[in-house]
């Protein structure tokens, strides 16, 4: 070990944004520039990369098993890279359960709909994937396939492998018509079931978007009006 390594090996630094780690050895292994690389390890979660001297020093170094994600989902060793359209799958599947900001949480998380624990990385999310009922990647890229946790179980409140499987949109398409149908209720108190809101509020002199708020929660009426989801 030359007096160069003896400088960080062993050590513990900070990172910009992830927490402690540790620079726990150099095996000679370099970049596709020849320059060597330090493998290390967070304390927090026990992730290990190897990375430049500099990037070390400077704490530019990612935990990749830490959450980043919906609160809870992280990439652990997957690469982004040549897996888009899965990660995009992935990362909407957790913001529909855990982002409460996110359009379809009202019908994911704020029903208690769930993403089991091993499908918070996106490493294991990879290794089952392709081992779900209907899975066919060039199908899924041209966005023909949508994972599904209905079709198995009409009542079924998680993700995972055993649960899932992918279906064509128009199935999905009907799955969801049937959970978006909403009632709205009058400034006079009279009842009216709607899937389509654009035709619902030119009908009734209304705002689309006031009536998404009120759905979401944003506010409690609109124009005197009440909305809620309903299933039909």
């Amino acid at each position: 070990m030359t007096k160069s390594d003896l400088e960080i090996v062993g050590k513990i630094f900070d990172s910009k944004n992830y927490g402690k780690f540790k620079v726990i050895k150099t095996d000679n292994e370099r970049d596709k520039y020849g320059q060597k690389l330090y493998l290390c390890e967070f304390l927090e979660t026990g992730f290990e990369i190897r990375k430049l001297k500099m990037a070390i020093l400077k704490g530019e170094i990612k935990d990749y098993l830490k959450p980043s994600v919906s609160i809870v989902g992280c990439l652990g060793y997957a690469s982004f890279k040549n897996n888009e359209k899965l990660y995009y799958t992935w990362k909407s599947m957790l913001n529909r359960c855990y982002n409460k900001n996110h359009l379809a949480y009202y019908r994911y998380g704020g029903k208690n709909i769930t993403v089991c624990k091993r499908w918070h990385r996106f490493d294991y999310f990879l290794e089952d994937i392709i081992k779900i009922e209907g899975y066919d990647l060039d199908n899924i890229i041209n966005e023909n396939l949508q994972l599904d946790k209905d079709k198995k179980s009409k009542n079924n409140k998680i993700y995972s492998k055993q649960t899932c499987c992918f279906i064509t949109r128009l199935e999905n398409m009907q799955y969801t018509v049937k959970q978006k149908s909403v009632k709205g209720i009058s400034p006079l108190n009279e009842e009216h079931i709607f899937n389509n809101q654009s035709q619902f509020s030119i009908k009734f002199n209304l705002l689309k978007g006031g009536i998404s708020n009120v759905l979401s929660g944003r506010s409690k009426t609109h124009k005197g009006w009440k909305f809620e989801y309903i299933n039909i």
